[in-house]
């Protein structure tokens, strides 16, 4: 799905008029704005006003761009980094999407020589410290790649940006940084991009013209005259008064509905009910929404993997697990409607797309009702052309008889569930806040193999919670051997400030942890290994999804159980589904030979 391209080029444009234009809301016909807590779509004038923001600003910048190219032989190029889960993977596509309806290309290291980024994009993730030191490691190489060229904008987005105090170090630490936004407000990207262009041209102006400046926008909607110090602006309905003399400025939209105010050249905007704030200075744009309840749809998107593609049904969480940020950073759940997510979902199989991944912090909970999730995906399984359906995450507590049925029962569902069980400690489940005890998810997993044969089970596992005992991680081990999952996901806890576990003891030591994890990930390895060695002879489905990384020589797929499967094959055989014999195995992949490819 994309903004409608009659949208973007209605907008006409030209070398003199790029700050002044204008565009026609009947042109918006394929993004939305949904404030789901008002259960209404495109209802208010904020929501639309930013639809009609975004596709203008599509506009304004796909001209620069164009003039660009015209003026410097080449086009501009944008790099975008992404750090975390594949909810981050889908908002960096949607990135990605806007970007090239603005006229950016791919940067590709290989090819580029000296020739640096034009825009740099960096997607955090604050789940874990690893991944935001990761984050502030990266700002540090694209300093010197701002040293080298300060034509280059650098956005940093995501998770970590909800946090106010890390916008505070990025400000006082990483200053060449121009542009912040949040989780929520992905379709302002456009917006926030044009004002840094309209920021350096006006600098530029400001400079050969000596300090004297005149703006009129088309249709004489708006007048703004600057000379020395002074500055008066007006709307032509009245609904806006703006005046800046020696330096301040005071704003107030009719209404009561936004103040804003300016002094000394730096701006900020807040707008009522503490949704959104906005700020400004000396050209650097920040704008992060706290939990706004909008849902963006028709956003451009630029999928990064084929044949599978990514699919949001659902943002936030409502679970607050006691160690995790994601309910502060990602808001409060939110679900989409049904039928947005089959228009995307048959767009997709359009286009050739044999395999989705559905997305959400807790499956489980989309909807209304545990009906929602099972009748959403006996309805996607209709759809002709999709052949396989995934989805992440389950949390224990919620996972429905009646999904485990649809599970066994839709041929299009893959035999695969991903249910963390973080600990298997009823104690520290209970300071955990997970609400379910060890002995409730073992239950869950013999429902769940009575009724699925050969369904692969992975999970995540913290170690090292604060207040875990010998006798705790005792327990975990227990889980472990119980259930032999297919793949664990192990980390060691971290520490995130603002949630309920970041005031709790710790009781072990930094090395007894280590020590603790090392014998986790040698127990689940081993059987790992002995569950994909059981596959060594065995003919299995395999979707291809292209060359493999380790070995450029073989190609890399997966199985329906989700097991990374290497194979020799041609390169026409990615994104068919093919059969494919094991011959060998380790304990994080399969390794074999090509027998068939499907039938279309």
């Amino acid at each position: 799905m994309t903004i409608n391209e009659k949208a973007i080029n209605d907008v006409t444009i030209n070398e003199k008029t790029v700050n002044d234009m204008t565009v026609n809301d009947m042109t918006i016909n394929d993004m939305t704005i949904i404030d789901k807590g008002k259960s209404t779509v495109g209802e208010t004038s904020e929501n639309e006003e930013s639809v009609i923001l975004a596709v203008e600003a599509i506009g304004k910048v796909k001209e620069r761009n164009r003039l660009f190219e015209l003026a410097n032989k080449r086009v501009r190029t944008i790099k975008i980094n992404t750090f975390g889960c594949q909810m981050n993977e889908n908002d960096s596509e949607k990135i990605m999407g806007a970007a090239r309806e603005m006229g950016f290309v791919e940067y590709c290291d290989i090819d580029a020589g000296e020739m640096k980024p034009d825009l740099i994009v960096l997607n955090s993730c604050c789940v874990r410290e690893n991944a935001e030191n990761k984050l502030l490691g990266y700002l540090g190489i694209y300093k010197k790649v701002k040293e080298l060229s300060n034509e280059s904008i650098v956005a940093v987005c995501g998770c970590m940006m909800q946090e106010s105090g890390v916008i505070k170090e990025i400000k006082k630490r990483y200053k060449f940084v121009d542009i912040i936004f949040g989780t929520h407000n992905i379709h302002e990207f456009p917006a926030l991009l044009e004002r840094t262009y309209e920021y350096r041209s006006f600098k530029q102006a400001q400079g050969n013209r000596g300090g004297k400046q005149t703006y009129k926008s088309r249709g004489g909607k708006q007048a703004h005259e600057s000379q020395g110090d002074k500055q008066v602006h007006e709307s032509q309905n009245g609904k806006q008064e703006h005046e800046n003399q020696g330096g301040k400025q005071t704003h107030e939209k009719q209404g009561g509905k936004q103040a804003y105010e300016s002094q000394g050249g730096r701006q900020t905007y807040e707008s009522q009910g503490g949704k959104q704030t906005h700020e400004s200075q000396n050209g650097k744009q920040i704008s992060v929404w706290k939990d706004s309840g909008l849902i963006e749809e028709g956003l451009p998107i630029q999928r990064s993997g084929f044949p599978s593609a990514l699919v949001s049904i659902m943002y936030g969480c409502d679970n607050y697990c006691s160690y995790c940020i994601v309910p502060y950073v990602r808001g409060r759940e939110r679900s989409r409607e049904p039928e947005d997510i089959l228009r995307e979902v048959n767009g997709l199989a359009a286009d050739g797309y044999k395999e989705i991944m559905l997305l959400g912090q807790n499956v489980n909970s989309y909807g209304k009702s545990e009906d929602d999730f099972p009748g959403l995906l006996s309805e996607i399984s209709k759809i002709e052309g999709i052949k396989r359906i995934r989805f992440m995450t389950s949390h224990p507590k919620d996972l429905s008889d009646k999904l485990i049925c649809a599970i066994r029962d839709l041929p299009p569902v893959c035999e695969h569930i991903h249910l963390p069980v973080q600990s298997g400690s009823s104690e520290i489940l209970k300071r955990m806040n997970r609400h379910y005890s060890k002995e409730d998810y073992l239950r869950l997993i013999e429902r769940i193999r009575v009724e699925i044969p050969g369904v692969a089970i992975t999970t995540d596992i913290i170690v090292g919670f604060p207040g875990e005992t010998e006798e705790d991680f005792a327990e975990t081990l227990d889980v472990v051997k119980t259930v032999g999952f297919d793949m664990a996901f192990t980390f060691i806890y971290s520490k995130r400030e603002n949630t309920p576990a970041a005031n709790y003891e710790q009781t072990a030591s930094i090395d007894t942890i280590k020590d603790r994890f090392s014998r986790l990930v040698e127990l689940q390895n081993n059987i790992s290994m002995e569950k994909n060695m059981g596959y060594i002879g065995r003919e299995i489905e395999v979707l291809c999804e292209g060359v493999s990384k380790s070995n450029p020589k073989r190609l890399t797929g997966r199985s329906r159980g989700g097991k990374l499967t290497h194979f020799d094959g041609g390169t026409d055989c990615i994104g068919e589904i093919l059969t494919v014999k094991i011959d060998n195995a380790q304990p994080f992949c399969l390794e074999g030979r090509l027998i068939s490819v499907e039938d279309p």
